[in-house]
């Protein structure tokens, strides 16, 4: 045993074969234990200790230190400064202390697995370390499935990770808050119980939400993705990337820059970019979601599904199951195929009153029904679509030709009365117009072919029949609004639903929900929850009669407005979307989603 001190000056200390203590001193300089247990002190100074094969205790003190312990159970302690610590076998302990601190497995030549607890498993049977105040983590680059491993993280926390820019943060960690690292060289991620964000690099990564609303990028690679419990987001930019997910795990969306076909238990799939890319679901119901900027077919398969188009020359194709079919600007074909299936082929821009371009203005789109009651969408209580507004033609430019109408189940739904409207036969096809005032051209509407025999105040036709809104909403079908009823003095009625996440270049979530009033009173609207809501409301006109963001404390909106008797439209939103704004969300991080309850009472 001896005990061995340095000097003022930079010294170069050997151990020796016994249990020894060796202290530098203000310059820093070099320390080497041989094969006993030794104790080393680095003092002041930028030192370099370095243990032997058995288990030492290296202190680096002041100075930006490296400390290596060797082989056997070891305990190194950086102290103040920026230190590094060189991984090695068994069971060591490391303090980084003060400073921004490395531990460094580089190599190592061993895959490593980081905790949520801060402990580095070493494979090869080459021990576990245990981290304190350590802020970057270095893994061999040339070992397969170095893996962040948060799976055991207690259940407040949550993680993100992008192993792009090597960054790992824990957020909600008891008495600490939020703690940043550096990771490099990670592969794969496994996620916390909570809301985890995870993106991938070039590798071929395999990352892991668990449970928790995770939102899963896998990055350039052919990456596994599997979100576990909760309500899951993945951003797809390969067709070979894969999603595994369990039935009954949440309600999962993807978000695809390239063509995709939804796999077992996905629901919902929405296209990015500016490619003309294609999305096909699977047998859920499924929310299929165009780009705005390129042509798309998206094809629903089996389920009740809502597709909904975008820009573009789009092809929207129900196929199986009660489907919802909605596109937007230019000139579109829907295909229905078997089943009850509902059509809107126009944009309609903001609800209510707040439409950008006159529904259907320029669009010559081509409806199918397939087999079922099918529902042609050609106006709602606020507007005509293909109403051009041109007092000059009859706007044969803008029209929807409808190829396979069936009077004994299909209807046809228009705005206002059929007082509004005039048919014109030609040939085996019937033309319908709205009736406009004087000497202006009537403007035409659609073409029926095949049907000669339409009658307006037919059972062929609906009139005012449904509130056409953008957007998706979860409580209202996409497409119909909840209807609350007739309220009069005295009610009070509630209803609940669910404001989906929205997304940098989204269009906002909207819920909306109709009620008449019998007489005048004094109506007061309030959402219980728990995410920062938005309240509108309108008259049957679409003007925006009330909003209110926050009147209800804790994020919670409330109005209170004396009304008469008539049909008004109650819109719950997220922050801080109104539906009469139109376009899309321009943040630039996304806004998460929440659970609300609707309260309205008249008084």
């Amino acid at each position: 045993m001896a005990f061995i001190f340095g000097k003022t000056s930079a010294d170069n200390l050997l151990g020796t074969s016994g249990n020894d203590t060796i202290v530098g001193w203000a310059s820093g300089g070099n320390a080497n234990s041989t094969s006993g247990n030794d104790t080393l002190n680095g003092a002041d100074g930028n030192d370099s200790l370095a243990g032997g094969t058995a288990n030492d205790s290296l202190s680096g003190g002041n100075g930006n230190d490296t400390l290596d312990g060797g082989t056997g159970n070891d305990t190194l302690i950086g102290g103040a400064g920026n230190d590094t610590f060189i991984s090695s076998q068994d069971n060591d302990s490391i303090n980084g202390g003060d400073g921004i601190d490395t531990a460094d497995y580089s190599q190592l030549n061993q895959t490593i697995t980081l905790s949520g607890f801060g402990t580095i498993e070493k494979a090869g049977k080459f021990g576990q370390d245990q981290l304190f105040r350590v802020e970057k983590v270095i893994a061999n680059p040339n070992v397969a499935n170095n893996t962040i491993d948060a799976s055991q993280s207690l259940a407040e926390v949550s993680i993100t990770v992008n192993l792009q820019t090597q960054s790992l943060a824990a957020s909600n960690v008891p008495g600490l808050g939020r703690l940043s690292f550096t990771a490099v060289n990670f592969d794969n991620v496994k996620g916390t119980n909570g809301n985890d964000s995870i993106v991938g690099d070039r590798q071929n990564n395999r990352l892991s939400g668990n449970n928790g609303n995770d939102t899963l990028d896998g990055g350039l690679g052919a990456d596994t993705l599997s979100g576990g419990a909760g309500d899951d987001t993945y951003i797809i930019d390969s067709t070979t990337d894969t999603i595994t997910e369990a039935a009954d795990s949440g309600t999962d969306t993807v978000l695809s820059s390239v063509t995709y076909t939804l796999g077992a238990n996905l629901e919902n799939l929405r296209l990015t970019g500016t490619s003309a890319i294609n999305a096909t679901g699977n047998s859920l119901n499924n929310i299929l979601i165009g780009t705005n900027l390129s042509s798309n077919t998206l094809n629903g398969r089996a389920g009740d599904d809502s597709i909904i188009g975008g820009s573009g020359d789009d092809i929207l194709n129900g196929e199986d199951g009660d489907d919802r079919l909605r596109s937007g600007l230019d000139n579109d074909r829907l295909n229905g195929g078997s089943g009850d299936d509902v059509f809107i082929s126009v944009f309609t821009g903001g609800f209510p009153g707040g439409n950008l371009l006159p529904p259907g203005l320029g669009e010559t789109d081509t409806l199918t029904g397939g087999t079922g009651a099918d529902r042609f969408i050609l106006g709602d209580f606020i507007s005509v679509f293909y109403d051009d507004n041109n007092t000059v033609n009859p706007g044969f430019g803008d029209f929807a030709t409808i190829t396979d109408f069936d009077s004994s189940q299909d209807q046809i739904q228009l705005k206002g009365s059929s007082l509004d409207y005039r048919l014109e036969v030609i040939g085996n096809n019937t033309r319908i117009f709205l009736d406009k005032p004087g000497a202006e051209p009537d403007e035409i509407i659609s073409v029926v072919l095949g049907r000669n025999n339409l009658t307006l105040d037919s059972d062929d036709f609906l009139f005012n029949y449904e509130l056409e809104i953008p957007g998706k909403g979860t409580n209202n079908s996409l497409l119909t609004a909840e209807v609350l009823g007739s309220l009069s003095s005295g009610s009070n009625v509630n209803a609940s639903g669910q404001i989906a996440t929205v997304q940098p270049g989204d269009n906002p979530d909207f819920d909306f929900y109709n009620f008449s009033l019998a007489n005048s009173g004094t109506v007061t609207i309030r959402t219980v929850t728990s995410g920062d809501s938005v309240l509108g409301l309108f008259n049957d006109t679409g003007t925006l009669v009330q909003s209110d963001d926050d009147s209800g404390g804790n994020n919670s909106s409330l109005i209170t407005s004396s009304l008469s008797a008539g049909t008004y439209s109650i819109s719950v939103s997220k922050f801080p979307f109104l539906p009469e704004d139109g376009g899309t969300f321009s943040g630039s991080s996304s806004r998460p989603d929440f659970s609300y309850t609707l309260e309205v009472s008249v008084a």
